[in-house]
């Protein structure tokens, strides 16, 4: 009886632990099986929790504290009490857009997003896209990353190019297949973020093939997409 019973501890724990980490991805289905996943899946840019779905509801009811910041051309909607500092790097974020050497009309594009930034009253620490707009309610992760070189702006930018200006949108059969591959092939280590699914796919390794200099996590740099996984990042060369 004990056996059985340390038996069916062990098994409700591994339910248990699959289920959590089955809600915090969207894309859990093994990319060697070509997964289609639904519209709401993939535009939720990983998981639409409903702790996203409060902030969301949170900047669409939050009366603004300051009318909606714009700089080059790119609009911030500031709520709450956001420090100097942070917008001080909000903005070395969009003129890292750029820099980056995407095209013209990427960046006019890019500015039709809105960006929301702000920490509200019983409203979760996050960052995310999701919708048309980014959500930045997680300010000393966005402070930590970009410090870090990490390009947050840009990336989640380019989960709205993605979502919005691709064909297909976040089911692109292109970006898919490519991803697909990468994954199969182990072009990078497939714990990497990059190949957490294919929308990060090309979010993750735009922001290290624009990257004028070297970002924090795989893949880097653009020698290096280059080297493991140069035939999308010619791919978004000709795209982006």
């Amino acid at each position: 009886m004990r056996k059985q019973t340390i038996r069916l501890g062990l098994a409700m724990a591994a339910t248990i632990t699959f289920f959590f980490t089955s809600c915090r991805k969207a894309d859990v289905a093994t990319p060697e099986q070509a997964p289609v996943l639904s519209a709401q899946e993939m535009e939720d840019h990983t998981t639409l929790t409903p702790e996203r779905v409060a902030i969301v509801e949170a900047f669409r009811t939050t009366p603004r504290t300051e009318a909606i910041s714009v700089y080059r051309g790119f609009s911030i909607n500031y709520v709450g009490t956001v420090s100097a500092s942070v917008k001080a790097r909000m903005n070395s974020q969009i003129d890292f857009i750029f820099t980056s050497g995407v095209t013209a009309t990427t960046i006019s594009r890019m500015q039709t997003v809105l960006i929301n930034c702000g920490v509200i009253s019983g409203v979760p620490a996050n960052l995310f896209y999701t919708g048309g707009q980014v959500y930045i309610t997680d300010l000393n992760a966005f402070m930590y990353y970009t410090g870090l070189g990490g390009p947050v702006i840009f990336h989640e930018c380019m989960h709205y190019m993605h979502d919005r200006f691709t064909s297909g949108g976040f089911n692109n059969a292109t970006v898919n297949n490519y991803y697909i591959s990468a994954y199969n092939r182990s072009a990078y280590p497939r714990s990497e973020y990059v190949l957490y699914n294919r929308a990060e796919y090309l979010a993750t390794t735009s922001e290290a093939y624009f990257n004028p200099g070297s970002t924090f996590r795989v893949p880097y740099n653009r020698g290096y997409v280059n080297s493991r996984d140069g035939q999308f990042g010619g791919w978004l060369a000709a795209n982006y």
